[in-house]
């Protein structure tokens, strides 16, 4: 073999090996069906969408930055001197809200600004930094969290962590005329607060005494999600999360839950737990990351987190660090239909800083403000469980009872391969019809009361069920 041959065999050698790498460093990236949008200096940090849902609100470095959805150009802005914490539309659609460090030493700020005329009212706050709010569900009031942290650019060690606490302070403040109405002294970490059925839920760090996984005890920064009713005002409950550190909280559908992202080390891994407002109890934990590192990173849980309300979906960006000490970002799945949890891939930016869930286009949109960027994704493909729909006559007469069963069960993206009969309600399915028969009859031999259950499978494995009962009468003499 000549030289020459030699050395071409050991480039598409060494290509290869290169290309290999990187797969295994980067094993999806950004699909093919998403885009990246650059914004080469402006840092966008935060996200909104308007009301009408053509436009994005984008708070850059420079201020606000007016978003045409379509083109994903800027067609207007509005001037603004500092770096976001957190930034939402009003429910009356009028006013941008956003909070922000004032700088220095001075208080942090809570501003809105009209968008008829881009005029701008400032509330400023103590204690020096403030971060996440929430409005109830009439506008009427707004709650602004902040304080454990030093602002924005100062130097920080984690150890000084415990002379941070006593500075947290939660705001409410009336948005007629922007004055604050009450406070209450409680730290709060940088994000994630919300409203849900009159509840606030919000993240803070306390000093607790506990067992780590090495089995020593120790003192250290632990998190705490914490319930405060609106009405008093008060502290309700708070959930200790074992070596908990820096997340977030976000409404869920319905009227009871948050989710919360927890980057703790729980002694499986880490996670995301649907937390019920009114019980202060963690109902369900999904595990993100089983694989921990090392004890003391921040790990797995939910970095931001959006919801599709419509398909009870919600979507998470994880932080994560990998083996050879790299910090990754990645995107997490929650089915609320199914309570499963699925990663989706690993992201190929530094940081994201803000994720928007789009009801008008079905689309992600993701800021990643070290790399100056937008990046709009389509979600992972929805499967939608089937719904279970059945009729039935008589229901009652005498023994053997026999009952006609008509079915209109359906999936919408798929098929019923089977219908589970639990004719006793004793959780055991007793009968399965295969397929999706629109009618079937059953006997029921001796007398009483039957509570029955008929669960749907369809071919994702997806389920549905549907419950009613029957009484059978002693037989005729």
């Amino acid at each position: 073999m000549t030289k020459k041959k030699m050395r071409t065999y050991f480039l598409i050698l060494l290509t290869l090996l290169i290309v290999s790498v990187i797969i295994l460093l980067y094993p999806k990236g950004i699909q093919p069906d998403g885009s990246v949008h650059l914004y080469p200096g402006d840092h966008p940090y935060i996200l909104t969408l308007s009301q009408d849902g053509l436009t994005l609100y984008v708070g850059t470095d420079d201020g606000i930055s007016i978003i045409d959805k379509a083109s994903m150009l800027e067609i207007d802005g509005i001037p603004f001197s500092s770096q976001f914490w957190d930034m939402k539309l009003d429910p009356s659609g009028q006013y941008i809200y956003c909070t922000y460090p004032s700088g220095g030493s001075g208080p942090g700020c809570i501003s809105r600004i009209r968008l008829s005329d881009k005029s701008v009212e400032t509330l400023s706050l103590s204690p020096a930094d403030v971060y996440n709010f929430a409005f109830n569900d009439t506008g009427d009031y707004v709650y602004v969290g902040g304080g454990t942290w030093p602002i924005r650019g100062e130097g920080y060690d984690i150890a000084d962590w415990e002379y941070n606490l006593d500075s947290g302070r939660i705001f409410e403040i009336r948005t007629s005329d922007l004055t604050v109405t009450r406070s209450l002294n409680v730290g709060i970490d940088n994000k994630g607060l919300s409203y849900q059925n009159g509840k606030l839920a919000f993240m803070t760090i306390e000093e607790t005494g506990r067992e780590d996984q090495r089995g020593g005890e120790w003192e250290a920064p632990a998190m705490m999600c914490y319930i405060v009713d609106v009405e008093t005002f008060e502290t309700e409950y708070n959930i200790p999360v074992p070596e908990g550190m820096y997340n977030t909280s976000y409404v869920v559908p319905g009227n009871y839950h948050v989710m919360g992202g927890f980057n703790c080390t729980y002694p499986d891994g880490v996670g995301l737990g649907l937390i019920n407002v009114n019980s202060g109890e963690v109902e369900h934990w999904y595990l993100t990351d089983p694989d921990m590192i090392h004890i003391d990173n921040e790990e797995g849980g939910g970095w931001m987190m959006t919801v599709d309300g419509e398909n009870n979906i919600v979507y998470s960006t994880l932080f994560c660090t990998r083996s050879q000490g790299q910090s990754q970002y990645r995107f997490g799945v929650i089915d609320l239909n199914t309570n499963e949890y699925s990663d989706w891939y690993v992201a190929p930016f530094r940081v994201y800083s803000s994720i928007l869930f789009d009801h008008t286009s079905g689309k992600l949109y993701l800021t990643a403000p070290l790399d100056d960027a937008i990046v709009v994704l389509e979600p992972p493909g929805y499967n939608h469980p089937p719904v279970a729909d059945f009729s039935f006559n008589p229901g009652s007469g005498p023994s053997p009872l026999t009952v006609t069963f008509a079915n209109s069960s359906y999936d919408e993206d798929g098929e019923i391969v089977r219908i589970e009969c639990d004719w006793n309600g004793d959780q055991v399915v007793d009968e399965w019809k295969t397929g999706n028969p629109s009618t079937f009859d059953h006997t029921f031999i001796d007398p009483g009361y039957y509570n029955f259950i008929l669960t749907v499978v369809d071919n994702d494995n997806l389920t549905d069920s549907w419950a009613g009962s029957v009484y059978a009468e002693p037989p005729n003499d």
